[in-house]
């Protein structure tokens, strides 16, 4: 309470704001007090502002009900594709590069509505086509596949590969061997390749509801899929594995809503278009 006082004479009506990230991880038998001081706080004058992602926005409400109608909710959401294509058109057009509207659609569906992966596409379409300054006369630059993949495929140089590893072998089984499955392209792989393969699949996301996964995970698969409790399991596993050791989160496995989201745009990009995932299989 020593530091709430403090924190209330010094900020309260100075203008300055407290900007409070991602609510949710504080443990759920502390975020009633730290909600509690945050009303108090409000009500004192100090001016907060709370981030979090979309399913987990309530959480401070949820935590002290007595803060309702203290915040106003302000809601991001990805970038859908048409803005994202507006960083390509005026790119390229600033070039001098006629690209076609298929093709720049294509890239801002890539860039699953990450605006900064959004620009690494484009650069490196740029780089592709030796393009470092402004073309006179204009090159027109059709809707090609190999050339939309030799794009992607450069812009994936972030390397992910070792911790992709240690996502595909999961955590140890202490001799217990995994069940494989069957999967649609002829190859066998147990729930950890299955849930990869499902969240690298067409069309790029970052956010995956329970049932979404599964949908994704019956078109993996060529018949039997893993169990419910298995895909649980291994979605918490694959977010632990991926955040361990690393300075930010990659991936979050939300249990309590059954949301898997991948944090990193580059890493999704990766599992998308580097052959990792099935060279492990």
């Amino acid at each position: 309470m020593i530091t709430l006082q403090l924190l209330i004479k010094e900020l309260a009506g100075t203008g300055l704001v407290v900007f409070i990230d991602d609510f949710h991880y504080i443990p759920r038998d502390v975020q009633k007090q730290v909600a509690e001081q945050i009303k108090e706080a409000i009500d004192k004058g100090v001016e907060i502002v709370g981030a979090s992602v979309p399913y987990h926005s309530e959480d401070m409400l949820r935590a002290n009900p007595d803060l309702q109608g203290r915040f106003i909710a302000i809601d991001f959401d990805y970038w859908d594709t048409p803005t994202l294509t507006q960083i390509a058109e005026r790119g390229f057009a600033e070039l001098g590069l006629n690209v076609d509207a298929g093709l720049m659609a294509a890239f801002a569906g890539e860039a699953a509505g990450s605006p900064q992966l959004m620009q690494s596409i484009c650069l490196n379409a740029c780089f592709q086509l030796d393009s470092r300054e402004t073309r006179q006369p204009p090159l027109n630059v059709p809707d090609d596949k190999q050339f939309i993949k030799d794009v992607c495929s450069r812009t994936s140089s972030t390397d992910f590969s070792s911790t992709m590893e240690k996502l595909r072998e999961g955590p140890k089984t202490g001799g217990t061997e995994r069940l494989n499955y069957r999967l649609a392209d002829g190859d066998n792989g147990d729930v950890y390749t299955i849930v990869l393969r499902a969240l690298a699949a067409d069309p790029p996301q970052f956010r995956f509801t329970y049932s979404q996964l599964l949908a994704r995970i019956g078109d993996v698969c060529k018949t039997t899929t893993p169990s419910g409790s298995s895909t649980s399991g291994a979605c918490l596993h694959i977010a632990q594995l991926a955040n361990d050791g690393q300075s930010k989160v990659l991936i979050e496995w939300d249990s309590d809503n059954e949301v898997l989201n991948i944090r990193d745009p580059y890493m999704l990009f990766y599992m998308r278009w580097s052959d990792t995932i099935v060279r492990l299989t």
